[in-house]
């Protein structure tokens, strides 16, 4: 009998298929045979084939082992470029963040922006102001996470820019279809996502950043190498600067590619399902707060109970309709107890996403 955990719907899935398989199959099979396991073609063809999904060049593009090393090459390569004091984040934003601006940069002033409690997620208006009015806005990295796959909007990016603060999107919720074009770039240094098996592609872990700048770009891919440089003529590797190893491998690389060949229809069946759910909870709304903007990728589902209508609410009795419950991200205690992320990704069935509905409508209207 299966563990009830395994039992319990989950909010992602991912979806392999007999050519994922093939492909990193092929891979061993090559490596049996000599050809490299790790530092080969494939990661190359995989920052090839991503960059013509993103819309953008291949040189911006350094595919790494995790979406958070992703993160930790984009602020250390951006570092060392500009010596930044300050580091500013979202609130709502991944546990790791803050720990990795720590660890780049032990002496600088972390500074944390606070977002629209019982909204969206996103960073607030008005904190943004403030820093930017701020004297050291302008020495500062900024880190904003796109929570959901919701676009932050272009007045906030507008403030941030003119204030001179350098800004990486933790983008790692919003992969899609030409989401790295020049106008989509406009604001940003660096562009930072994931492969997880949660997201819209997996490679099992592994991560990419895509930079608005080709030369920074390969500046952090030999700091991905481990600060290595190899001569033209020798055998050998010359080190340059201090580096780490947070390379995709050839496997990673090969399912990357595979699986790229399906993500606009991924996309598509997200933006469908995202509909369904939409319309089916339109009448919980003086309850219950959930994504409606155009500017959405849809990797996240995520609702959250009004106050003080909904406060009632309870999103545990989720599991009572074998459903699991998930938060992003648990920061404090309003977000534990008032936000959920219900089951989003393209093999949820019709049924299922109907057995989600009725949970969610029987809990808000406290019939659970």
């Amino acid at each position: 009998m299966k563990k009830e955990a395994e039992m319990l719907l989950p909010y992602a899935q991912h979806a392999i298929n007999a050519s994922d398989e093939e492909a990193v199959s092929a891979v061993l099979r090559d490596a049996a045979l000599g050809a490299p396991i790790t530092r080969g073609p494939h990661t190359q063809w995989f920052e090839r084939d991503l960059a013509a999904f993103l819309d953008c060049s291949s040189a911006q593009v350094v595919c790494t082992s995790s979406g958070t090393t992703a993160l930790l090459l984009a602020f250390w390569t951006l570092a060392e470029r500009y010596s930044f004091k300050h580091f500013v984040v979202s609130d709502l934003t991944f546990t790791v963040t803050k720990r990795m601006m720590r660890a780049i940069a032990r002496d600088a002033n972390i500074h944390v922006l606070p977002c629209r409690e019982g909204e969206d997620g996103l960073v607030c208006l008005e904190a943004v102001e403030k820093f930017c009015e701020s004297s050291f806005s302008a020495d500062a990295l900024g880190c904003l996470v796109s929570l959901g796959g919701r676009e932050i909007s272009p007045t906030i990016l507008q403030d941030m820019r003119d204030s001179g603060t350098v800004l990486v999107e933790d983008a790692c919720h919003s992969l899609s279809p030409g989401y790295c074009s020049r106008n989509k770039m406009e604001y940003w240094s660096a562009k930072c996502f994931s492969f997880h098996p949660s997201k819209l592609i997996t490679t099992g872990e592994g991560g990419a950043v895509v930079f608005g700048n080709a030369q920074i770009a390969e500046r952090a891919r030999i700091i991905r190498d481990s600060g290595l440089v190899r001569g033209q003529r020798e055998p050998w590797a010359y080190l340059l600067v201090p580096g780490m190893n947070c390379h995709m491998s050839e496997m990673q690389a090969a399912l990357g590619c595979s699986q790229l060949k399906r993500a606009a229809g991924f996309y598509a069946r997200r933006k469908r399902l995202a509909r369904v759910y939409i319309e089916a909870f339109d009448s919980l709304q003086p309850l219950i707060w959930f994504p409606v903007n155009r500017n959405n990728h849809w990797h996240l589902f995520d609702v959250s109970a009004r106050t003080p209508l909904g406060s009632s609410i309870k999103w545990n009795a989720l599991r009572d309709y074998g459903i699991s419950r998930v938060v992003h991200y648990p920061i404090n205690n309003w977000v534990i107890k008032h936000r959920t992320t219900l089951p989003l990704y393209p093999s949820l069935t019709r049924e299922e996403q109907e057995r989600v509905i009725v949970a969610v409508t029987r809990i808000c209207k406290g019939r659970a």
